[in-house]
């Protein structure tokens, strides 16, 4: 199956190749270079498979900021239109994630019958309410998970990519 995203920007040519290959796979690492298209792989990915009914969510790990431009920024530019239509997206914000504002739109994040888009920071997993929204998220929707900037959790033995994995 190839993918044709509706209204999305045109893929490069390495993005395409690889999205053919890959997209049905267990597991898939993009070692590319900085600013060659992760993102869009990885939304584009997800879309594929929502599509395909194999997964109900995308679930991104990320540095802290990062995981907030994944939903603000490459959500809104990569995800199709008929898709963003059916999409729900959160992000982790740690600050507020304790007040009963946030924990009302993590609840409506989580009732959500689309596809649901969550991102988190790999410090916001470390905490008790992050692992309890994750552990959550994770039990409740099968989804694409994603690891940005996987250097953060490259020793197997640390506490954080225990949490992590």
């Amino acid at each position: 199956m190839i993918y044709t995203p509706n209204g999305a920007p045109a893929q490069f040519a390495h993005q395409a190749d690889d999205l053919t290959k890959m997209w049905d796979k267990p597991g898939w690492a993009w070692w590319w270079e900085q600013g060659t298209g992760k993102s869009r792989e990885f939304i584009d990915n997800g879309g594929m498979l929502y599509c395909e009914k194999a997964i109900g969510g995308m679930f991104m790990i990320a540095p802290n900021g990062l995981h907030r431009n994944f939903i603000t920024q490459q959500i809104p530019v990569h995800l199709p239109a008929d898709l963003a239509e059916q999409t729900k997206t959160l992000f982790w914000h740690s600050t507020k994630s304790g007040t009963k504002t946030w924990q009302n739109t993590a609840r409506e994040f989580m009732s959500w019958k689309g596809l649901k888009i969550l991102s988190m920071s790999y410090d916001g997993l470390t905490t008790d309410l992050g692992k309890k929204l994750a552990k959550e998220y994770l039990i409740a929707t099968k989804c694409l998970y994603g690891a940005d900037e996987s250097a953060r959790i490259a020793n197997p033995g640390a506490w954080r990519t225990k949490v992590v994995l």
